[in-house]
């Protein structure tokens, strides 16, 4: 390689060069160079051992010393399972050769359409009907109507239509079951009177319980909190004694 020129060389900047021309050395301080040398721990001194007793005993190894041994070579027969495992895969692998595609012969494909019956169009139709009949409804068609509600209150005279049938459904019962023989025939009546009697249906409960609830409404709601008196909370806080009993302060 030839040398560089003095044109190709870097330029240092004209700083720098001031900095240095005019840099006094007598304003630098000795300082002494500590050399560090660290010994190596038991660990690395084993290691280094071992390493070198290693390398020593593959450099002083003695061939001499090795014994001739023949090579003994096994030959495994297989059992009756592998032969028959083995001809098989032969002849298969064989008629897959030797296959002759001029044995083929020409077949035509029979393309099978399934028709709906008579059940399956009917169906269709009537979900046709109601999708078109949804698409194209007219909202214009619909009548206003105003919603009517009626509340059903329990009539006053309803107690005594009640206590009449029930006496007379009584009657009956009670005529039937000295009638009648059969054994579950009356079991069954007996039990359609105890359910009778035991359940009634009375409308003046209902409405004395409509009355309660008004009236408790109407109580909360009216109610007058300046009628309430002040009072002091005492607060009891008990000490236990020596005998581990306990007394108010």
């Amino acid at each position: 390689m030839s040398s560089p020129k003095k044109e190709d060389l870097p330029k240092v900047p004209s700083a720098m060069k001031d900095e240095l021309a005019t840099f006094d050395a007598s304003k630098m301080k000795h300082t002494q160079t500590n050399e560090k040398n660290p010994l190596p721990s038991k660990e690395d001194v084993e290691t280094e051992k071992v390493h070198s007793s290693l390398i020593q005993g593959v450099e002083g190894f003695q061939r001499d010393r090795l014994k001739s041994i023949e090579t003994q070579e096994k030959i495994c027969l297989p059992n009756a399972e592998d032969v028959v495992q083995e001809r098989i895969q032969h002849d298969m692998l064989t008629g897959v050769v030797n296959f002759k595609r001029n044995s083929l012969k020409h077949t035509e494909t029979l393309e099978k359409i399934v028709l709906p019956d008579q059940s399956d169009v009917h169906q269709e139709k009537m979900h046709q009907n109601l999708v078109e009949g949804v698409e194209t409804f007219d909202k214009n068609a619909l009548h206003h109507t105003l919603t009517q509600e009626k509340v059903i209150l329990p009539d006053t005279e309803a107690p005594t239509q009640m206590e009449s049938t029930r006496s007379a459904m009584l009657r009956s019962c009670l005529l039937c079951l000295g009638i009648n023989n059969n054994k579950k025939q009356r079991r069954c009546m007996l039990q359609c009177c105890r359910r009778f009697v035991l359940t009634p249906v009375c409308a003046v409960a209902v409405i004395e319980k409509e009355k309660d609830q008004q009236k408790l409404l109407q109580g909360i709601e009216s109610f007058d909190a300046s009628k309430l008196k002040h009072a002091q909370t005492l607060e009891k806080n008990p000490l236990p004694t020596k005998e581990g009993k306990t007394h108010p302060i």
